[in-house]
């Protein structure tokens, strides 16, 4: 179930209240050292974020926007201070819920009504794990793993709920999807099952990705692929491929769902819906009767079985030349 109000309990747990950079909202971030909350003191907002309102409002359609991985919800925070979307966000780690949801309850309630908050993690199975997140970096929060980004790095532990995007949120057309799981996107994108958003910005990060079971850049792309997704850098290159790094490294992509593909869909099911209509039309028309006295001009056609008339009262019969042999 989605958190239905108030802010996410942890015992101890203190704000440290900073000025967001656009309408004069106010951001809880972790009192102490923490690459994400330090960052948004000093400027206001979380470099990563910035991108993300220019995307939707690029994107032509309806949707919503959904996160995975929303940290303490500076990007939450970017959309909402700079689009109309509706937002669902997902968050296992109970210390960035703490800020995230005190961020959202200090919001006009207008404002914070168009926030739906889902506490714990997504994945590929229902069902437990454990989170390792980084002392001094709590965006760096790893489903079932310890992966270091840094030397002498010390983890929190906490047990979680993982649920399955296509349990959760079936219902939802989603226009835009951040999806940043610290390598735990393969899991992701197969719990997604055929509900997939027209386009999703995540994190290529090998070296978190290839710690998980089955994942690595290549099969995150391949999943994407087999989704009918195309990868973009941000500049707006195709990347058939991901790109070579090692250790730390990692670079944003935008995988967006073919929309040729889309177009495929739509012109079936159109098609179908007219099928469905004739065999409607045809049943109305064509039935089986025993005799058809309201018929003037009726035409019996040869059958080896059973006789089979039309009824030729309102039927207008057009013979055309053929250019082949000229024959009517």
């Amino acid at each position: 179930l989605a958190w239905s109000s108030g802010v996410y309990p942890v015992s101890g747990k203190e704000c440290k209240w900073v000025t967001f950079y656009k309408n004069n909202y106010k951001l809880c971030v972790h009192m102490g050292k923490d690459t994400v909350s330090n960052e948004i003191e000093k400027t206001g907002k979380w470099r990563d974020c910035d991108i993300l309102s220019t995307l939707w409002k690029s994107e032509k359609g309806n949707g919503e926007y959904v996160e995975i991985g929303a940290n303490i919800g500076a990007c939450m925070m970017e959309m909402i201070s700079n689009t109309d979307a509706k937002i669902t966000v997902f968050e296992p780690n109970p210390s960035n819920l703490f800020c995230l949801t005190s961020t959202k309850e200090g919001l006009p309630i207008d404002v914070r009504s168009r926030i739906t908050v889902y506490p714990f993690a997504l994945g590929e199975n229902i069902g437990s794990s454990v989170l390792y997140s980084s002392t001094v970096n709590k965006g760096n929060s790893v489903v079932g793993k310890k992966v270091s980004g840094g030397s002498k790095e010390v983890f929190d532990e906490y047990h979680i709920k993982v649920r399955r995007y296509d349990g959760v949120i079936p219902h939802k057309k989603v226009k835009l999807m951040k999806m940043d799981a610290q390598g735990y996107e393969c899991s992701i994108v197969i719990g997604m099952g055929s509900y997939i958003p027209n386009v999703i910005k995540t994190e290529i990060a090998n070296k978190w990705l290839s710690a998980h079971d089955n994942c690595s850049d290549k099969r995150l792309f391949e999943l994407l692929h087999a989704n009918h997704m195309i990868v973009y850098s941000e500049d707006n290159k195709i990347l058939p491929h991901p790109k070579p790094t090692s250790g730390s490294e990692h670079y944003d992509i935008i995988a967006r769902f073919d929309l040729s593909i889309r177009s495929l869909e739509t012109i079936k099911t159109s098609e179908i819906k007219k099928l469905v209509d004739y065999k409607k039309w045809r049943n109305s028309i064509f039935q089986t009767r025993t005799s058809v006295p309201e018929c003037k001009r009726p035409k019996i056609l040869p059958d080896t079985s059973t006789s089979k008339m039309i009824c030729m009262d309102n039927i207008c019969l057009l013979y055309t030349s053929d250019a082949a042999d000229d024959s009517l």
